[in-house]
């Protein structure tokens, strides 16, 4: 299931629109879900988090540059798309953040990994990571069967381990 400027129906999915399609994601933190202890931070200063996955981050983040290259730092328009989503993937997690990205007004920082790597570190907690950022409270706005899968698969782990 693909998601995009068509999305979810979720108040959530405002970010979606900006972007370009993506096959899963999730909103997360004390953007979407009230905390104990976050009363004293205004609503309008928390940040709203989100985990994208997408088929082919590489083509991804260099259709997102060319759409929202704002939404990247300076080092990251200079590598370009493309290679950011490299550098992701071969020196660290596999996802890249955009933080401090204004949408519509609401303030979010959005991670974008590859559906393969999302699965296998959900299935085989690779670096346990996303696996575990997966255990805690989540707002679902897509996914695929493989992914729903692949969070199952997630949860019975986390709740046997």
């Amino acid at each position: 299931m693909m998601v995009g400027a068509q999305g979810a129906s979720s108040p959530l999915a405002f970010l979606l629109k900006a972007l370009p399609p993506v096959e899963f994601a999730a909103a997360y933190g004390s953007g979407v879900f009230k905390q104990f202890g976050s009363a004293a931070v205004s609503k309008s200063t928390k940040v709203i988090d989100y985990i994208l996955a997408v088929e082919d981050a590489e083509r991804w983040h260099a259709e997102n540059a060319r759409l929202n290259p704002r939404h990247y730092s300076s080092l990251a328009r200079v590598l370009g798309g493309e290679r950011t989503a490299r550098l992701a993937d071969g020196a660290g997690l596999g996802v890249h953040f955009n933080p401090y990205v204004q949408v519509e007004g609401k303030l979010c920082k959005y991670g974008v990994v590859s559906t393969r790597r999302l699965a296998r570190d959900l299935e085989q907690w690779d670096h346990l990571y996303l696996a575990g950022r997966l255990h805690k409270p989540v707002r679902r706005l897509a996914a695929t069967p493989a992914i729903e899968r692949a969070m199952r698969i997630n949860f019975r782990s986390a709740i046997c381990a």
